[in-house]
C-alpha cells in the first residue's frame, strides 16, 4: 500500500513538472493569424497616447493593434528585431515594433503595415510579437 501510494506520488508530479515544462517552453503563439482590435496609423496610435494615456492603456494595452506607418529605424537584437514608426510630435519615434523574424526585412524610409500586441508607453507605443501583414 505505501509503495502503491509513493509510487503513485512520483508519477503525479512528473505529469504536473512535464505539463509545467511544455507550458515554459511553447514560447508566444503568432500574431500573424490573429484578428486585430484595432486598426489606425502610427501616429493616430501614438497621439492617443500622447493626448491621454491613462485612457489610451485602459483601451490598448494587451489589445492586438494593427497600424501603417514609415519605418524610422531597423535594429536587429538578439531576440529578433525591432523597426521604429514615425510618428508627428513624437522625439524618439512614435511607435515601437518588435519581431522575432520578419521578411522582407524593411528599410528606413518604407511604408509599412504590421500588426502586434500592445504593451504600452515608453516615450513611445511598444507593439511586440509583431507581424507584417501583407496585402
Amino acid at each position: 500500500m505505501k509503495r502503491t501510494l509513493i509510487t503513485l506520488s512520483i508519477l503525479i508530479v512528473a505529469v504536473v513538472a512535464a505539463i509545467g515544462l511544455y507550458q515554459f517552453n511553447r514560447g508566444v503563439a503568432s500574431l500573424s493569424d490573429a484578428k486585430a482590435d484595432y486598426e489606425m496609423t502610427a501616429n493616430e496610435l501614438y497621439s492617443a497616447f500622447e493626448s491621454d494615456e491613462n485612457e489610451a492603456l485602459k483601451r490598448f494595452e494587451g489589445k492586438i493593434i494593427a497600424t501603417s506607418g514609415r519605418v524610422m529605424e531597423v535594429k536587429e537584437s538578439e531576440n529578433g528585431f525591432n523597426i521604429v514608426l514615425e510618428a508627428e510630435g513624437a522625439i524618439l519615434g512614435g511607435v515601437n515594433c518588435s519581431f522575432k523574424e520578419i521578411d522582407p526585412l524593411p528599410k528606413v524610409g518604407d511604408s509599412i503595415h504590421l500588426k502586434g500586441r500592445c504593451q504600452g508607453y515608453l516615450m513611445s507605443v511598444v507593439l511586440n510579437n509583431c507581424s507584417l501583414v501583407h496585402e
